[in-house]
């Protein structure tokens, strides 16, 4: 299905900005998978509970709970580093050191 394809791209591009925010503020990595967890998987878990599943609508409820779900994630990701971003631009905070290891 075409829907579904592109939501892909949303995908790669949260993953990537997520590394950021989960090396520089796990705690903030953790409360936005919580944040589209909370307000977009559990929504969607009611609804496919109460509403009747039948294959022929599988693959249209599979487009819109999945691929939406990449959409989210990506426009959750973005607002949580553009907080973080302005954070470290405004100085309430700022990176940790990086320290080299010899081995």
């Amino acid at each position: 299905m075409q829907t579904i394809d592109w939501c892909y791209i949303f995908y790669a591009v949260s993953t990537q900005l997520a590394s950021i925010l989960l090396a520089t503020r796990p705690r903030w990595y953790l409360g936005q998978s919580l944040v589209s967890n909370i307000f977009w998987v559990l929504p969607w878990a009611i609804v496919v509970a109460v509403i009747g599943l039948n294959k022929d609508t599988a693959w249209k409820w599979h487009a819109i709970i999945f691929g939406g779900s990449l959409v989210v994630s990506f426009v959750i990701i973005l607002v949580v580093l553009g907080a973080w971003a302005s954070r470290l631009m405004s100085g309430k905070s700022r990176l940790s050191p990086v320290y080299l290891v010899d081995r």
